[in-house]
């Protein structure tokens, strides 16, 4: 102990620079370690959250998938027993681009029922 000691004594510039970078790795990882376990770890704030499905087409010839068109959703929740609510979500708004900044307002539309079907606390 004391031979560490005299020679933090003896180098203070480096000895700072080391507890500086120890508290910095200290910080990361806690800031790291928090973002994961809220967005990871903690579940959802639903009633059941493992029974959540999201229902998307997909567009093979483009190589992508997108939300269920109005007609493809209302024959699907007309025709299917497979799920307990189906709700409907779209996005509306535009986007205005300009070369000097591009600007958007955008905003979720939701199905008036759809906190009650999810049952969100």
């Amino acid at each position: 102990m004391k031979l560490a000691a005299r020679s933090l004594l003896r180098t203070p510039g480096t000895s700072t620079l080391i507890v500086l970078l120890f508290a910095a790795a200290v910080g990361l990882t806690t800031a790291v370690f928090s973002f994961f376990q809220a967005a990871i770890l903690r579940p959802l704030p639903y009633a059941d959250p493992d029974r959540l499905v999201f229902v998307s087409e997909s567009h093979p010839d483009r190589g992508k998938s997108s939300a269920l068109r109005p007609g493809n959703f209302h024959d699907l929740k007309k025709e299917s027993e497979a799920f307990s609510g189906l709700r409907d979500t779209g996005v509306s708004g535009r986007r205005h681009r300009s070369r000097a900044r591009p600007e958007g307002r955008m905003k979720r539309i939701i199905a008036l029922n759809l906190l009650d079907m999810l049952d969100s606390r």
